[in-house]
């Protein structure tokens, strides 16, 4: 019977190891954790993983407790992508939203999460997955049971949520009532700068509560941004009139220092996105006010603030 450990990034940097005997080969983080703590981790061990992305680096890993979660790790392909999970996770603390799926940064024995890999995830892992001093590092996110996806990036509902979102339309048919939370995903993605939501099956749907997902942020933070996407998002930006009032405020009042404390520290107690990275979020944040202040100033702050 061997001890294994997992070690789990906090927010402020500092890391936390459980450790744990058992027959199996490694612990792993809960997949119902606290947003802000990791007080479920460490108890649980990995009973079996598998790969499930398609142009991403992810395992689903099941745990012996029945436990299931999804892990993007360090790779050759992802490299340090998985990085930005836990950022937009956290991001959205200073932004007032609730969208961005849980995802915490964590550190997993490489041997272990080899060892209960089927063939084909031995064989990704061989292939593409970075270990350092015998850890694989990523983000861990809990498996969210009944997921959906919906296809805002494809006809017919495309130009629907767009008309959605201008003044003086009247939201109608199937799903209308998710148009401000469409709204805060244009505003939330124009500030990540994230170039993948689009591609298609990268916006979640909880059905049952009628609430998105934004989910697979790992294409987001890129430093730099290639400039056609930020101005596709910026055309997106100004193809709508309306926007949620207190998403538009909070955004307003990031600054630098609150960034800072939104984003925290990664496992090394470092910054988890760069400097440039941050200074880019920030002018980013300047281009939308931008267009949201000019709607304002021509359609008026209570058609434009409406949702």
């Amino acid at each position: 019977m061997a001890a294994s450990a997992v070690s789990v990034a906090c927010k402020g940097g500092s890391t936390t190891t459980s450790t744990s005997t058992s027959t199996s080969t490694s612990p792993s983080p809960s997949t119902s954790p606290s947003p802000s703590t990791s007080d479920n981790f460490g108890d649980a061990t990995i009973k079996s993983a598998k790969p499930i992305g398609h142009t991403s680096v992810v395992y689903k890993i099941t745990f012996d407790d029945g436990r299931v979660a999804a892990f993007k790790p360090e790779s050759s392909r992802g490299r340090l992508r998985y990085r930005s999970e836990a950022a937009a996770f956290r991001l959205q603390s200073a932004l007032g939203i609730t969208n961005v799926p849980t995802a915490l940064l964590v550190s997993l024995p490489a041997t272990a999460l080899r060892a209960a890999s089927n063939a084909d995830g031995q064989t990704l892992f061989d292939a593409e997955v970075t270990a350092h001093d015998g850890k694989v590092r990523g983000a861990l996110m809990p498996w969210i049971t009944g997921l959906s996806f919906i296809p805002l990036e494809a006809e017919p509902l495309r130009s629907r949520w767009r008309a959605w979102l201008r003044v003086g339309a009247t939201p109608e048919g199937p799903q209308h009532e998710l148009a401000p939370e469409i709204s805060s995903l244009l505003v939330f993605d124009t500030l990540t700068g994230n170039w993948d939501r689009w591609s298609g099956a990268n916006v979640g749907l909880d059905a049952q509560k009628q609430h998105l997902l934004f989910v697979d942020n790992d294409g987001a933070f890129f430093e730099p941004v290639p400039e056609k996407l930020v101005k596709e998002h910026l055309t997106l930006v100004n193809g709508a009139d309306r926007f949620p009032r207190a998403l538009i405020e909070a955004t307003r009042k990031l600054d630098a220092a609150s960034l800072d404390q939104a984003l925290g520290r990664d496992e090394t107690g470092a910054p988890l996105l760069t400097e440039a990275q941050r200074h880019a979020i920030l002018t980013r944040r300047d281009q939308l006010l931008t267009i949201v202040d000019a709607k304002v100033k021509s359609l008026g702050e209570d058609k434009v603030l409406a949702l």
